[in-house]
C-alpha cells in the first residue's frame, strides 16, 4: 500500500495511531499475511517511520534487520524477555544504569527471573559468577552515570567460554566510541 501517493524526498512523520484500509479484503489480508502484506494497521504494532528507521540503521550497521523501541528500557526488556524465562537468571555489574536496575530487579522478579550484580571489575570472571540458571550477562558500553568503560571483547569471550548470551546496553555510548 503506497502511503505517500506524492512521493516526498524524506519520509515524512505520520503522526496517527491508526491506518485506514481500502477494502475489507485488505483488513483481511493485513491480519492473515505474516508481514501484515507490507501494510500498517495499528502505530503499536507497526509504523513507517519505525520502520525506516530500523532499516537505515541496520544499513548503517550491516545488520540483517533490527527493533525501534519508544524508549532504551523498553528495548532491554525486550531483548531480555527474547531470551529468558521463568526460572532463568541475569547477571549484570553492580554500576548499571538506576533505571535498568529498578527494571531488572523489580519486573523481572515478578515474572521469576533472578537478577544478580557484581562489581564489573569482577564480572569478567562469568566462570566465578554464573549459576546452573544462568541466561544471560547484561552490561553497558559506558556505565550511566559513573561512565565506568567496559572491555566488551574481554566479557564476550568470557561469556561464549560459558555458554552464556552476552546482552550489550550502548545507549548511553556516542556513536563515534561504537
Amino acid at each position: 500500500m503506497d502511503l505517500t501517493p506524492i512521493h516526498p524526498k524524506v519520509t515524512p512523520i505520520y503522526q496517527t495511531s491508526v491506518f485506514k484500509f481500502a477494502s475489507l479484503a485488505e483488513l483481511e489480508q493485513y491480519y492473515t499475511t505474516p508481514d501484515h502484506g507490507g501494510m500498517y494497521g495499528y502505530s503499536r504494532s507497526e509504523h513507517p517511520n519505525s520502520d525506516e528507521l530500523v532499516a537505515e540503521v541496520a544499513k548503517l550497521e550491516g545488520a540483517s534487520g533490527g527493533v525501534a523501541t519508544g524508549a532504551g528500557l523498553a528495548g532491554l526488556l525486550a531483548a531480555v524477555l527474547a531470551v529468558c524465562q521463568v526460572g532463568d537468571h541475569v547477571l549484570c555489574p553492580a554500576e548499571l544504569y538506576g533505571g535498568s536496575v529498578v527494571l531488572l530487579s523489580n519486573e523481572l522478579t515478578r515474572l521469576g527471573i533472578e537478577t544478580s550484580y557484581v562489581p564489573l571489575a569482577d564480572l569478567y570472571d562469568v566462570a566465578r559468577h554464573r549459576r546452573p540458571n544462568t541466561k544471560l550477562v547484561l552490561a553497558e558500553v559506558l556505565s550511566n552515570p559513573l561512565l565506568v568503560v567496559l572491555d566488551g571483547p574481554r566479557l564476550a569471550q568470557a561469556c561464549q567460554a560459558e555458554g552464556i548470551l552476552l546482552l550489550i546496553d550502548s545507549s548511553f555510548t556516542s556513536p563515534m566510541l561504537t
